[in-house]
């Protein structure tokens, strides 16, 4: 809106350098039409620190087995995160991984919406919200899964994407220029049409492709 551009271009004006997490966020704020220059600066992760975290303290903690496909979401459950577009998906999945899981990690304004939407489809043996956890927790959760994925389409440079391609992960995403940066298609994961049919199709395709997954991975963690 005109009135946000004015805003935004005053304060931003009121700086010497604008750092820029994304492309799109550059973009975004190039829209307010600013005379102070922006930088692209990535967010960074503690390599260090995600090295010594362990999968086992997630598997524990809810009574998961190591050999079958677990799937996790890692994020807020609200508005604009398409958490319901990861549960309408999943059915699809499970008529090819019946002992496949769903866990979603994380916590929001539509988290008991999401937790009828489960219950309504007869998944809540398959799919699991966590609530929030600690960091440890989460890291622990991306470590232990087969495959990551993330449906948001509102985030700038999501963190818990550079999160599981630090645990070397191959990711499903949703197609965003955010997501571009970090998940290339062919090389460490797959990018998606908004819509739980291409959604399922392309994690069927990750679980059932070792040797894929395998590819990907080792390129998320290069």
């Amino acid at each position: 809106a005109p009135l946000i551009r004015g805003v935004s271009r005053q304060y931003f004006n009121g700086h010497d350098l604008i750092l820029a997490p994304s492309i799109k966020a550059s973009k975004n704020i190039s829209e307010s039409k600013t005379n102070t220059p922006i930088q692209l600066l990535h967010n960074g992760i503690d390599l260090d620190k995600i090295s010594t975290i362990s999968s086992q303290k997630f598997l524990k903690r809810y009574n998961l087995k190591q050999e079958h496909p677990l799937i996790v979401l890692v994020g807020t459950i609200n508005k604009g995160k398409n958490v319901d577009l990861a549960i309408k998906a999943f059915p699809k999945v499970l008529k090819c991984f019946p002992d496949a899981k769903l866990a979603i990690i994380g916590d929001g304004a539509q988290s008991k919406k999401m937790a009828s939407l489960i219950k309504k489809l007869g998944l809540s043996s398959q799919i699991f919200i966590t609530g929030f956890l600690e960091y440890e927790l989460v890291i622990s959760g991306t470590k232990a899964s087969t495959i990551a994925i993330m449906a948001s389409d509102i985030d700038t440079f999501p963190t818990v994407a550079i999160e599981a391609i630090a645990c070397g992960k191959t990711m499903v995403a949703i197609k965003d220029e955010a997501i571009t940066e970090i998940i290339k298609p062919g090389i460490n994961g797959i990018l998606t049409n908004k819509n739980d049919d291409d959604f399922a199709k392309n994690i069927i395709k990750l679980l059932q492709d070792e040797a894929l997954r395998k590819r990907y991975q080792e390129a998320s963690l290069a």
